[in-house]
């Protein structure tokens, strides 16, 4: 039994590129990017102007306060404003949207890091870690 896996040990993964960097192989991969890109433009174009607003302005902040955050600390911060309770809209998939506008804009970037989200309506999934680019 020496040397064998117990439920307890932890799960060896070998780091996957998220960076955007690394080109898909094969018309699949592409495919797969294609649609993701499509999707991520869809919910930025039928958010509400003044949530994206509000959603910029809060990851802005964020970037200036803290040297990584998560999506939730973005949706914490959009719950404490007037009018938006709970950070709400339509479709909570665009908040990815502003994440990636804010990084096209230098405010953040996305590193290969993540950690389990502490909101609950998110099952505890695993949420990338985001960095200043501006601290």
């Amino acid at each position: 039994m020496t040397g064998d896996p117990t439920l307890f040990d932890q799960p060896q993964f070998e780091p996957i590129s998220t960076s955007g960097t690394t080109a898909p192989t094969g018309s699949a991969g592409v495919e797969a990017v294609r649609r993701r890109d499509e999707a991520i433009a869809r919910v930025d174009r039928n958010a509400d102007d003044e949530w994206k607003r509000r959603a910029l302005s809060v990851i802005e902040w964020l970037a200036h306060q803290t040297d990584e955050f998560t999506t939730d600390e973005v949706w914490d911060g959009l719950a404490g404003l007037a009018g938006f309770p709970g950070g709400a809209t339509h479709e909570p998939r665009a908040l990815g949207a502003m994440m990636k506008r804010a990084a096209k804009h230098g405010l953040i970037e996305a590193t290969d890091r993540y950690r389990n989200s502490v909101r609950p309506e998110c099952h505890a999934r695993p949420v990338r870690i985001w960095a200043s680019r501006v601290r």
